[in-house]
């Protein structure tokens, strides 16, 4: 239960980024957040993340997603 709040919580700091919901949107910080709650299984995240990484470069792309994985990892 405690992880499903932390995936909600990922996923709803993603979306804020993504819309500039009270902080200044960053699509590189919403696909952060968004790949978090990906890879811990989330299909909306999943399909959201996809959805900003096409306005994203591929090297941000890979930087993210290098942090994204380490995040999971601690």
């Amino acid at each position: 239960m405690v992880i499903r709040n932390y995936l909600d919580a990922q996923f709803n700091l993603a979306v804020m980024y993504e819309k500039g919901d009270g902080v200044k949107k960053n699509y590189e910080i919403a696909y952060y957040w968004f790949s978090v709650a990906a890879n811990r299984g989330d299909q909306e995240a999943i399909t959201k993340r996809d959805n900003i990484g096409n306005k994203l470069t591929p090297e941000d792309l890979r930087i993210i997603q290098l942090k994204a994985r380490g995040f999971n990892k601690a």
